[in-house]
């Protein structure tokens, strides 16, 4: 399959052209090209280790390409600190681990994400997102230290902080990993209402039930089987828009198994 580029469009907001990432002296993906259209939820899939965090840590400007171009808005970021990626374009990355200030509680998390509004209409802003499902959970848990709520109670004061942040552009590694089904089903509600807002949102995750169910495009993490393996490490890999073909051919396998995660038929499918 190739890997082509949706378009070449103003709705564009984030663009990979043939990036190379890696950590170190080491590569681990080559002739990446992806773009995330505006009011759409981009996803990436692949296997554990192949490098979806690590896409989203070269758009936020945690780590730099080692080559090719990445473009967020209109602007190559290579020369771009985070700070600047996060203020100018208002970009938002909700991490796999560090989502709160743990030791703050749950109202201190909720101001400081309205740093950029007048400390009059903080709390009217805040108040407003704590009326809204499924943010209305943590209601009850303003005076709670983040580090004592369960984990789908972090989500979604994480998701809270990111909405309050009046991002454009969210970033989303495993927004969902170790949820129930009604908190999984939570964040898909309120992924729909930032896309319904033209919010542009790239995801990466390992449940391809959400996946699927919630992204317009999906992208997958696949050997480059042009260049072979390495002799010292794994396989370089690229990343590849999924065909239609693929997608069902993964669809069927879900609905065979009782797991969401990547089983090892899943595995064959998108690594054969």
């Amino acid at each position: 399959m190739k890997n082509k580029l949706l378009n070449k469009s103003n709705s564009v907001v984030v663009e990979l052209e043939n990036v190379s990432l890696g950590y170190l002296k080491s590569n681990i993906l080559e002739k990446v090209n992806m773009q995330a259209i505006k009011g759409s939820i981009t996803a990436i899939i692949g296997l554990n280790g192949s490098g979806k965090s690590t896409i989203l840590n070269a758009i936020s400007g945690f780590i730099k390409a080692k080559g090719g171009s990445i473009r967020v808005g209109n602007s190559e970021i290579s020369r771009l600190t985070v700070e600047q990626i996060v203020r100018k374009k208002k970009l938002g990355y909700l991490h796999q681990k560090k989502r709160n200030f743990p030791d703050l509680t749950v109202e201190e998390n909720l101001y400081l994400a309205c740093f950029n509004a007048r400390w009059c209409n903080r709390r009217k802003r805040i108040l407003e997102i704590l009326e809204e499902s499924p943010f209305n959970k943590i209601k009850e848990s303003l005076s709670y230290h983040a580090n004592t709520l369960s984990g789908g109670v972090k989500l979604i004061l994480a998701l809270a902080i990111i909405k309050l942040q009046e991002n454009e552009i969210i970033l989303l590694d495993e927004p969902v990993a170790e949820l129930d089904d009604k908190n999984t089903s939570d964040i898909r509600q309120e992924l729909s209402i930032l896309k319904n807002q033209n919010k542009t949102i790239i995801l990466v995750e390992q449940c391809l039930s959400f996946v699927f169910k919630c992204s317009d495009y999906v992208y997958i993490i696949e050997e480059l089987k042009e260049l072979g393996k390495s002799q010292k490490g794994p396989s370089l890999c690229t990343l590849n828009l999924l065909d239609i073909n693929r997608e069902k051919s993964i669809k069927k396998i879900l609905n065979l198994n009782s797991s969401n995660n990547l089983s090892n038929e899943i595995s064959r499918v998108l690594w054969p």
